[in-house]
């Protein structure tokens, strides 16, 4: 029966990470099979117990061996997952397996194995490992809180310090809580007993409840000041002002992956938008901006979050496990070049993270690595994140324009590190953007640091491509000293890093009079 638990809600896991992400974390029917791996441990132990006998005190030399490789397995398990799991890990799908199996053998092991013995019997350790349970139900909402109040990923000394917090109330919950109960559990009348779980039930019911009314009412909008709830209702209102069409069933005769913004008229000719998932932000407002002047033409857009658009470049999570992004790709280049429709391309992404160590920026994803590219053609076998966009940008080029298109970079647009609304009034300031008269703005040269690399490998090769035409949002957006993500009280970005509707409406309007 737990076998058959176990596989069940396995495969349910597994079928969930790809159709529903959330819902395969938060969901106990994905998540049982953990506590059912912790039920055979039970049942073994108990079975063993009851078939104690003299063969296995002959074999106890062997077993305590055993026991010392199986805790040292089950330690090296459960670092290995807090080494190789991340944001980017698709999880828990497989990747649950690597702490799971790894407590799994560790407990396993028994007291008496070495790892146990020695590391974990150490007083440190069991006190933590008493408090632990509180601490798990502390740690996440103090994360998250401090993660609101800052807009993105707070800074390692606040994270160090909410852990600290944390650590403190569960102790204090262990200590006035967990432990006044228990005692009250085993040492009191049966009466006193009925009397304290139906306390507790009734300090649940409040609990659901009141995260219910939370749940239902969408908080309490009403306990902001007045200003920050314009500020958020000028957000919303900003990506809703030029608010694209739906994306609309593309021809049989083109690429699965591709989605269409059919022309107003008659086509006469596509674009494609291949890109990643700053390909997807510019490509409704380019569409409404195309369609002002040439109602004709029909935008393509091929986007993959977090992959390199460029042709022959492969791309990596942080563990080196491959995104699958090429062969996706591959297939609308292909097409793209066969396809005499297909006039135009413009290459969309965040360039700023496929050169050097390709890591976030800002507040919000600032201390995250995206992984590495390398370009595979031909045999040709490129690595290094600078070298492979040198590569793969010069190879995209010259196969698109050898085949007649009409090639359009467009560069990457200021990342500002702040999710939009939390640059408005906060009631407590913990970021040097939240505070003073110059609100949602971003220095220059912070912009310019950060696209400098691969802004220079880019001008590189646009040497040997005279005709290349570029979309800059540099000037869009920015003045010499300052770069902005609002147009008076309009805001063009719908996170730290991608244009909303408008944002690209505005951005392409600069350029499409030209273009078509």
């Amino acid at each position: 029966l737990i076998i058959f638990l176990i596989i069940l809600s396995f495969y349910i896991n597994i079928n969930f990470i790809t159709v529903n992400p959330d819902a395969s974390f938060f969901s106990p029917l994905s998540r049982f099979f953990e506590f059912m791996l912790g039920a055979i441990i039970a049942e073994r132990g108990q079975n063993l117990t009851k078939s104690k006998s003299t063969a296995f005190q002959v074999n106890s030399v062997n077993k305590v061996r055993t026991n010392d490789i199986l805790s040292i397995l089950g330690a090296f398990g459960i670092i290995s997952g807090l080494a190789l799991i991340d944001s980017q890990s698709i999880f828990p799908g497989f990747w649950v397996l690597v702490p799971t199996v790894g407590t799994v053998l560790l407990i396993h092991a028994g007291p008496s194995a070495w790892i146990n013995h020695n590391i974990l019997s150490l007083q440190p350790l069991v006190s933590l490992g008493l408090i632990s349970y509180p601490l798990y139900l502390w740690h996440l909402p103090i994360l998250t809180f401090a993660r609101i109040i800052v807009g993105g990923v707070p800074s390692r000394e606040l994270r160090f310090l909410c852990i600290c917090i944390a650590v403190g109330l569960a102790w204090a919950t262990f200590r006035f809580v967990e432990i006044p109960i228990q005692r009250r559990a085993y040492h009191q009348t049966f009466k006193a007993q009925r009397t304290t779980m139906l306390s507790l039930i009734a300090g649940l019911v409040a609990v659901s409840l009141f995260g219910s009314v939370l749940f239902w009412r969408e908080g309490f909008p009403e306990r902001l000041p007045a200003f920050t709830n314009a500020e958020l209702t000028a957000f919303e209102a900003s990506d809703e002002s030029k608010r694209g069409p739906l994306f609309s069933l593309c021809d049989a005769t083109l690429p699965n992956s591709v989605r269409c913004l059919l022309s107003k008229v008659p086509e006469t000719e596509k674009l494609l938008v291949i890109g990643d998932s700053h390909g997807d932000a510019l490509a409704s407002g380019l569409y409404l901006a195309i369609q002002e002047v040439s109602p004709s033409v029909s935008v393509v857009i091929q986007s993959e979050g977090g992959c390199s658009p460029l042709r022959g470049v492969e791309s990596r999570n942080q563990v080196g496990v491959s995104r699958n992004c090429l062969s996706k790709y591959e297939s609308v280049y292909q097409w793209a070049i066969a396809d005499k429709s297909v006039r135009t391309v413009i290459l969309v992404s965040r360039w700023a993270e496929r050169v050097g160590t390709a890591v976030g920026f800002g507040s919000v994803d600032g201390n995250l690595s995206s992984g590495g590219y390398s370009f595979i053609v031909g045999g040709k076998l490129v690595e290094n994140n600078s070298d492979t966009f040198a590569v793969g940008l010069r190879y995209t080029i010259r196969s698109l324009m050898d085949s007649g298109k009409r090639v359009i970079f467009a560069h990457q647009v200021p990342e500002f590190g702040f999710y939009p609304p939390f640059c408005g009034v906060r009631p407590i300031p913990l970021n040097s953007w939240q505070i003073g008269e110059e609100r949602c703005v971003i220095d220059r040269k912070h912009v310019d640091k950060r696209q400098k690399e691969y802004r220079k490998i880019f001008d590189f090769v646009k040497f040997d491509f005279p005709e290349l035409v570029i979309m800059d949002p540099i000037p869009v957006f920015c003045t010499e000293t300052q770069c902005r993500l609002k147009k008076d009280s309009m805001y063009l970005y719908s996170d730290d890093d991608h244009l909303n509707k408008l944002g690209a409406y505005y951005f392409s309007k600069k350029y499409v009079k030209d273009l078509f």
